[in-house]
């Protein structure tokens, strides 16, 4: 008996080691920022967030640009790590090279009854006052910052930077990639899929139905009874709704072909932007659902080189 034990043990080493080293090839032949220059991991920034530092793979500057990249995940999932999960790769290891430090903050996220909002914004205003404060040691120039978010890090990269210009802080630019933008209107579009949860999750055992409930981890208030504080909310939170002709430079990237934050949240964006007279640009990608998802090569190459000359030239026409 302990002998298959033993041999049972010696199995799974050999597996979880076979699969840790094959992790680590992947992570290699991917360019993974993690891997590539000098990072600084799990940096506090707050008593309970953590940022981390992906310094310049080449020296061009005495005092470095950065970008603050804010992960997606609904505001209830999602880690700072998934800069990792090749997605942006190449963006990312470009603009390194190009002296830029990225910095990925964790934040807030929703759980059962404790909505993340405001905590998640105010924890990215937390992530840029540690910044701030430390760049001198960071090698930060702190007039010269732009944001970066997927989905719904998209969504508070957009709301932080409407809120940085009127604290005086002024982003370069910022780049939102698949990110809602108007809220009522995507609950809107998307209620017959809670709808159709909420009929599939009735007849669940309650163990398995409440994760199931995602309203009740990014809203401590019911959507259908409390109207009022609804609409309340979706305006405040709605960066199309916010946005005034003061903001900033805009690069949206989006696909035809998103089920889960519908392609007209961006249109309808830009035509906001547009009207407002903002700079701005909207990158389709062609047969593309979220998170990337069935992206092709030439769409990936040319979504990355739009990234970063978006960025540069953004960085250096006012140098």
């Amino acid at each position: 008996m302990k002998r298959k034990v033993g041999k049972f043990i010696f199995i799974g080493v050999i597996v979880a080691f076979g699969l840790f080293l094959s992790l680590l090839v992947y992570l290699k032949i991917t360019h993974t920022p993690i891997l590539e220059g000098e990072v600084g991991y799990n940096i506090s920034y707050n008593i309970n967030q953590k940022l981390d530092v992906y310094h310049p793979t080449k020296k061009k500057y005495s005092k470095n640009p950065f970008i603050i990249y804010i992960h997606g995940g609904a505001w209830v999932v999602g880690r700072k790590e998934s800069i990792n999960f090749y997605r942006l790769n190449p963006s990312i290891d470009e603009l390194r090279d190009q002296g830029f430090t990225i910095i990925s903050p964790s934040y807030t996220l929703g759980q059962k009854d404790k909505p993340p909002f405001p905590e998640c914004l105010n924890d990215i205003q937390d992530a840029l006052n540690f910044v701030f404060t430390y760049s001198d040691s960071l090698q930060i120039d702190t007039t010269r910052f732009c944001l970066m978010g997927e989905s719904a890090g998209a969504h508070l990269a957009l709301l932080k930077s409407i809120d940085f210009i009127d604290q005086g802080k002024r982003p370069k630019c910022v780049i939102d990639i698949f990110g809602p933008t108007h809220l009522s209107c995507l609950y809107d579009q998307q209620k017959f899929i809670l709808d159709t949860l909420y009929q599939y999750r009735k007849n669940l055992p309650k163990f398995i139905s409440e994760p199931l409930d995602f309203t009740t981890y990014v809203f401590d208030f019911d959507l259908e009874k409390d109207t009022i504080q609804r609409d309340s909310f979706f305006i405040e939170h709605s960066p199309s709704l916010r946005v005034q002709k003061n903001f900033i430079p805009t690069l949206i990237i989006h696909g035809d072909a998103d089920r889960l934050v519908p392609i007209y949240q961006s249109v309808d964006f830009k035509y906001r932007l547009d009207s407002l007279n903002i700079e701005n640009e909207l990158l389709i990608m062609p047969n593309t659902d979220h998170a990337f998802l069935g992206i092709s090569d030439s769409t990936k190459i040319n979504t990355q080189t739009k990234i970063v000359e978006f960025v540069l030239h953004n960085f250096e026409k006012n140098l």
